[in-house]
């Protein structure tokens, strides 16, 4: 229930950002996460509670093949909620002409979110869970060797070039960047972002048709995320699935 997402590049350019200074700050914002994401990963690992716990269960209720099935529908869940919120989103902005709303909910939307993990019973845990019952915290020695091994690993770059394509290509260009071709095109229909205040109805803030527009691709999303197992039986292998997936949409991206 992220309110802010697709309007975020909007509210960039309403500060008179430019496309550079707009670069620069996601940019800014992905290298703090990496930079974090190491040592807050090391510190979970040995005084946090894993949370990868829907792979954890299915592996130790014996039920691994399910994998997929289960992904898809938690992804199609979410698909639909952002849908929710980009349209809820549209709407709140067009009738309040203020972006400080839409932060203020998904500030709000992000706490119940942490609330909710803390309630997570400690048994979901699975394997990851009693197995840190049952063993010693692991020295800062072991935890070098163990990530010297993933580093060494050819496996580990296949998934960290794929994950850069889709990163950069996908979710960048089709989901931000997006967003100020949907403006001016907006704009020459006479319908700006935020509506003047003597403006009536929702129609006639633009506000409401980007949200719109999210609806439409996060509801689209969805339905792909809830197909993913049949387009998995369909080529009887996930990995090949998988690469098609990013070679389709890596051209569609080129061809944009």
């Amino acid at each position: 229930m992220r309110f802010a997402d697709p309007f975020l590049i909007l509210y960039f350019l309403d500060l008179k950002l430019s496309f550079s200074q707009i670069g620069l700050l996601l940019g800014l914002q992905h290298i703090v996460t990496v930079l974090l994401e190491l040592p807050s990963g090391i510190l979970a690992d040995r005084w946090g509670r894993n949370r990868a716990i829907m792979l954890d269960y299915l592996d130790s209720s014996g039920q691994s093949g399910l994998v997929t099935q289960l992904i898809s529908r938690t992804r199609a869940v979410s698909r639909i909620s952002s849908a929710i919120a980009a349209l809820s989103g549209g709407m709140l902005l067009s009738w309040s002409r203020d972006y400080a709303w839409l932060f203020f909910l998904s500030m709000g939307a992000a706490v119940c979110g942490f609330v909710l993990m803390l309630t997570y019973p400690r048994e979901l845990e699975g394997d990851s869970f009693r197995d840190r019952q049952q063993r010693k915290v692991s020295d800062a020695s072991s935890i070098t060797r163990e990530f010297r091994g993933m580093l060494s690993g050819g496996r580990l770059w296949a998934v960290f070039a794929q994950s850069v394509v889709f990163e950069s290509q996908m979710k960048i260009t089709l989901k931000s960047f997006t967003q100020p071709f949907l403006k001016a095109r907006l704009d020459t229909f006479g319908l700006p972002i935020i509506s003047s205040p003597g403006a009536v109805g929702l129609a006639h803030g633009g506000a409401f048709w980007v949200g719109l527009n999210e609806f439409i691709r996060d509801g689209l999303g969805g339905l792909g995320s809830r197909l993913g197992p049949y387009y998995e039986q369909l080529f009887r292998s996930r990995i090949t699935a998988l690469n098609r997936l990013y070679v389709c949409g890596t051209l569609f991206v080129a061809e944009v």
